[in-house]
Parts: structure tokens; C-alpha cells; sequence
């Protein structure tokens, strides 16, 4: 039978095996990613871009600071495994990366090709990748991302043909449409509207 010393050291040392397998999960590069170690090119991709969606810091206004974080270790560990040399070395054992002016919202943008992942006309293939959407970004070390998409297509009014084009821009989880509308005549109407499709602003007015 363990004595009372005996037991609390016991308890000492289950509670620092318990904080360095924590430890040791938070920088698991592979189950930050939800992947086994034998993980195709293609698998880490999929589970990236479903990750980094899931947890961009825009995305998640209500939980900012733990999606910061969050996404800062996903961008990390698909930096490191989606580089063959770099994830032979992590595979090896080796932990000593050099992170120094780590970009997580630059890794985001090239790896969806400078366009908009959250436009809902983005598509995007794990053997071709992208084919649609824009994207912009604004970092000076905490996340501030800007996406803009464009569509357009063609509506009758009174009998009329109207060219419309929708720029669409999200900036801090604010969405905001530049609207241009063109006739056959080639007069032009522009305005800014919100996303519940209110007017803020009128830019001409020709039509």
C-alpha cells in the first residue's frame, strides 16, 4: 500500500506525463491535421483546405482568439508536411523548424491561388485545384483578411435587357456589393448595397 508521500508523487508525476503528452499533441503536425503518418500528398491537402476553412479567424468572429491559434497551427503543420524535405525530416525526428516570419494568411492565400474560397461561386479540385474567385489580405501580425468575388449575368426589366455585374467584397466578416448594371444603350447605373440588398451608397445613375 502507497504511503501519503508516495501517493502524492505518484499524482506529480501523472499530472506532468499528462501536460507532455499534451504537449507533444499540440505540435503533432499530423493529428493537428486529423491524418495518419502514411497520409498521401492528396490527404493532407483535403484535410487542410477543410481545416483552414473551418477555422479561419474570419470565419469564426464569436471565438476570435482560440481560431487565431488554431489556424496559425494548421498553416504550420501543412507547411511542414506538404514539403517533402521538411516532413522526411519531421518523419525523422527532427522538431528544429525555423518559423521566424511565419505568414499563416499567406500559406491560406497561395494555397488556394490568390482566390476567394468563401465566394459561393469558388470551386476547387484536389487534382486541378482552383478555377474561380478573387482574393486580397491584410496582415500586420494579428488576422485581418479582405475577399472579393465578381459575377455576372443578364436579367429583363420593363422589357429591358440589363447587363448586371456584382463585385462582392467581404473585409472583416462585412460583406458589400458594387453593383453595375449596363442596357443595351450602353447607360450605366452603379451603387454599393449591403448583403440583405439595401443601398448604402449610389455611384450614378443613368438607366
Amino acid at each position: 500500500m502507497l504511503s501519503k508521500l508516495e501517493q502524492k508523487l505518484y499524482f506529480i508525476i501523472l499530472i506532468i506525463s499528462l501536460i507532455f503528452i499534451k504537449s507533444n499533441d499540440s505540435n503533432d503536425y499530423y493529428k493537428i491535421l486529423g491524418l495518419e503518418k502514411n497520409a498521401t500528398e492528396k490527404e493532407i491537402k483535403k484535410a487542410y483546405r477543410k481545416l483552414a476553412l473551418k477555422w479561419h479567424p474570419d470565419k469564426n468572429p464569436n471565438n476570435r482568439e482560440e481560431a487565431e491559434e488554431k489556424f496559425k497551427k494548421i498553416n504550420e503543420a501543412y507547411s511542414i508536411l506538404s514539403d517533402k524535405n521538411k516532413r522526411n525530416e519531421y518523419d525523422n525526428g527532427g522538431m528544429n523548424f525555423d518559423f521566424k516570419g511565419f505568414n499563416a494568411e499567406d500559406i491560406f492565400k497561395n494555397f488556394f491561388g490568390g482566390k476567394d474560397p468563401f465566394s459561393e461561386f469558388f470551386k476547387f479540385d484536389d487534382d486541378i485545384g482552383i478555377n474561380f474567385g478573387g482574393f486580397g489580405k491584410d496582415f500586420d501580425g494579428k488576422f485581418s483578411s479582405s475577399f472579393s468575388s465578381i459575377r455576372s449575368f443578364t436579367k429583363t426589366v420593363n422589357g429591358k435587357t440589363i447587363q448586371r455585374t456584382e463585385e462582392t467584397t467581404i473585409k472583416n466578416g462585412k460583406k458589400q456589393i458594387k453593383v453595375t448594371e449596363k442596357d443595351h444603350t450602353g447607360k450605366v447605373k452603379q451603387y454599393i448595397q449591403d448583403e440583405n440588398g439595401k443601398i448604402l451608397s449610389q455611384l450614378s445613375e443613368e438607366l
